[in-house]
């Protein structure tokens, strides 16, 4: 799919809300199935009808200036890269603890 074509129809397929909080935290149009959040705020996304590496993504809690890779708990970090495709459901004084 082109870059121009998937912007356009994932931009018009939500809100314009949604559109601009998803570019501007990710630089990209994208729209698939919330499959989950962590105890940060963090909202995780598929759709499998991206190209493999793009199915998968999240959407920061934290505001762009305070945003790292870093507060992505390991088994959201685990899912988003492939290495399970159990979506996790772990509680946050696990994912807390993992990450400390």
């Amino acid at each position: 799919m082109s870059s121009l074509y998937r912007f356009i129809t994932n931009s018009l397929r939500q809100s314009p809300a949604r559109t601009f909080e998803m570019y501007r935290k990710l630089d990209d149009a994208k729209w698939g199935r919330l499959v989950g959040t962590d105890e940060l705020g963090n909202r995780y996304y598929e759709n499998l009808k991206e190209r493999y590496g793009r199915e998968r993504w999240y959407i920061p809690g934290a505001k762009r200036s305070e945003m790292d890779a870093s507060q992505v708990p390991p088994r959201w970090h685990a899912w988003l890269h492939r290495s399970t495709d159990e979506v996790p459901k772990a509680t946050a004084e696990e994912d807390a603890a993992a990450m400390h």
